[in-house]
This record gives C-alpha cells, sequence and structure tokens, in this order.
C-alpha cells in the first residue's frame, strides 16, 4: 500500500516543481521582453514600444497562474498612462480612450498594491494617485467636448475626494507626506518617460536650416560630444529652464548646446541670451513661433523643448531638466567610461 502512495506524492512533487518553473520561465520571459522594449538604452526598436510592451503583459497576465502577479500589475498601471493614442479623428472619441487608459491603469495599480509587498507596495500606491489625478484630468477634458454637461461638478467632487483618499493613504504607509510626493513625482516622472520612448534610442531629424552666422548645421559633426538641441523662445516657458542649461554646461563643461530659438525677433532672442550672460551656445533662429517648420517637424508642442544626445548622435533624454539635467549628462558619460 505503501508503493502507490509514494508514487502519488512524487508525481505531486514533480507538478509542483513544474508549475514552479512554469511562472519562473513566465516571469523571466515576459520582464525581459518589456525591459528591452522600454530601455532608455535599447537602439532602433521601431514605434509603438509601449503599445508592444502593453501585449507582452496583458498575454501574461491572462494566463489563469499569472492573474495575481502585482509585479506585472505595477508596469501594466505605467504603461497604461504612458500610452500614446494618435492626434487625429475625433476629439471626443481621443478624449474618451485617454480617460478610459487612465481608470484601467488606476485598477491595475490597485491590484498590484493588493499584491506587493513593502516598498514595491508603496510605489504601486503612489502610482494610483498619479493614475487617479489622470483619471480626473481626462474625464474633465473629455467632458468638456460635451456642451451643457451636468456631471462636471459632481465628477469634479468626486474625483478630487478620491485624489485626496489616495494620497492619505499613502501617506500613512510612508510615513510622512514629504515622502508621499517624493514617490508620486517618481513615479509620474517615470510615466513621463515612457511616454517619450519611441524617441529613445533614435537618431534625430536634421534640423534643416543654417546657424544664425549663415552656417549649414550638420548633425553628424557632433558625433562624440555629447549634445543638447534646445527649442526655446523668451516669451514662453519656464526661464528657469534656460538658467539651468547655462550653470549645468558652465560647471560641467561636458556637453555642448544648440539652440534654435522660435522668438519672432533676432531682438527678443539676443536680450534673453544677454540676461544669460551669452552663453557659449550655437544658435539657429526660426522667427515662427510653435508652428514654424522645424519645430512641427519635430513634435515641438511647448517650450522650452528638447533632446539629449549621446556622443554616438541618438536620443537619450526628452527634456532631460523634467529630474536633472546634469544627473543625465553624467549618466551618459559615465557609460561611456564603461565601454
Amino acid at each position: 500500500m505503501r508503493r502507490p502512495h509514494f508514487l502519488a506524492c512524487c508525481l505531486c512533487s514533480l507538478f509542483a516543481l513544474g508549475s514552479s518553473l512554469g511562472r519562473a520561465q513566465d516571469e523571466s520571459s515576459w520582464r525581459g521582453q518589456v525591459d528591452v522594449l522600454i530601455d532608455r538604452w535599447s537602439n532602433d526598436l521601431g514605434r509603438a514600444r509601449v503599445e508592444r510592451a502593453l501585449a507582452i503583459v496583458d498575454e501574461h497576465l491572462a494566463k489563469e497562474r499569472n492573474r495575481k502577479d502585482g509585479e506585472a500589475w505595477l508596469t501594466k498601471a505605467r504603461l497604461l498612462l504612458a500610452r500614446p493614442h494618435a492626434r487625429r479623428g475625433d476629439a471626443h472619441y481621443l478624449a474618451t480612450q485617454r480617460a478610459r487608459d487612465a481608470r484601467r491603469a488606476l485598477e491595475a495599480a490597485d491590484v498590484a498594491a493588493s499584491t506587493l509587498l513593502a516598498e514595491r507596495r508603496q510605489q504601486a500606491l503612489a502610482l494610483a494617485c498619479v493614475a487617479s489625478e489622470q483619471r480626473l484630468q481626462r474625464d474633465l477634458s473629455r467632458l468638456e467636448l460635451v456642451p451643457g454637461s451636468p456631471r462636471r461638478e459632481e465628477l469634479l467632487r468626486e474625483g478630487t475626494a478620491d485624489v485626496a483618499r489616495r494620497r492619505a493613504a499613502l501617506e500613512r504607509a510612508v510615513g510622512s507626506p514629504e515622502k508621499a510626493a517624493a514617490l508620486i513625482a517618481t513615479e509620474l516622472r517615470r510615466v513621463l518617460a515612457l511616454r517619450d520612448i519611441d524617441r529613445l534610442g533614435t537618431f534625430p531629424l536634421p534640423i534643416g536650416q543654417d546657424d544664425i552666422d549663415g552656417q549649414p548645421v550638420d548633425l553628424s559633426a557632433y558625433r562624440g560630444k555629447v549634445l543638447l538641441i534646445l527649442f526655446w523662445s523668451s516669451k514662453i516657458g519656464d526661464a528657469s529652464v534656460l538658467g539651468e542649461i547655462a550653470r549645468t554646461q558652465k560647471e560641467t563643461g561636458a556637453f555642448e548646446v544648440l539652440a534654435i530659438n522660435l522668438d519672432e525677433t533676432r531682438e527678443a532672442m539676443q536680450e534673453a541670451l544677454a540676461a544669460l550672460d551669452n552663453p557659449p551656445w550655437r544658435h539657429c533662429f526660426d522667427g515662427r513661433g510653435i508652428a514654424g517648420t522645424v519645430a512641427r517637424a519635430w513634435g515641438v508642442r511647448a517650450l522650452p523643448s528638447g533632446v539629449l544626445l549621446d556622443r554616438s548622435g541618438r536620443v537619450r533624454y526628452v527634456d532631460p531638466w523634467r529630474e536633472s539635467l546634469r544627473l543625465a549628462v553624467e549618466e551618459l558619460l559615465a557609460r561611456d567610461r564603461e565601454r
């Protein structure tokens, strides 16, 4: 009687081992594929990287044994918040799609927070705060396209309360409002970086115009150097960013700046540069603002805007001052030294 019992125990153990190995293989498979797609340092991976990463995560979560994988749900929430939508077609449809993604991201972050522990749970709670805020903003944007909608005040009241409730829960989990704010800011930066992921690891478009001295701008001439390409105006955007760029360049001497000015007149550009002590940037003058040919070709929608290129000439950061220009430059130089 003992032999059949022994064989049954062996079979159960083998089955459990197989299931465990299967989960481990699933984990390494989806994680590895997604990490490559969303890695800042991956090259030439084509378009729709967020969408492709989402498809991999969804396939992983569709399997019964993976439905409580908190890491996958956390990744899905970030990707949903970062998912771009084509800027064409019906505006209300686009707004509805973006609002739906924010709601789904909030649901995914909640699942992640319910299954993860310690620091990863705190990240999920912080991401839920971001998703709640995004859901409110996107829902309000959608309602603005529906004249006379009676739900706006109700939506604003309910959404604001949800944001406050989630932030309070995060503060309790981490122990202070300051730590909670820092975690929320970190998660927001992650989402913003993912929104730009298709531009990373690629070579930028040509500038397509001469500099103010009449010399043609050839980006390939900057290979071997770290280069910041900056679109700016003295009239639009946060002027402190320009000061940060000038200071960081002066203090580090580690990168060059190609600045494309979008003011209406050269006089306005020159006055702004004088206020910055005339930093040693190479200048182009467009004079047609965001509606100009170069700005539209580069997809500039706000100012200042720019990209940081590594020494091979590939885009590695979009608007690097959102985090820290100095740290971005130092990271590029460190990676070069490691090669």
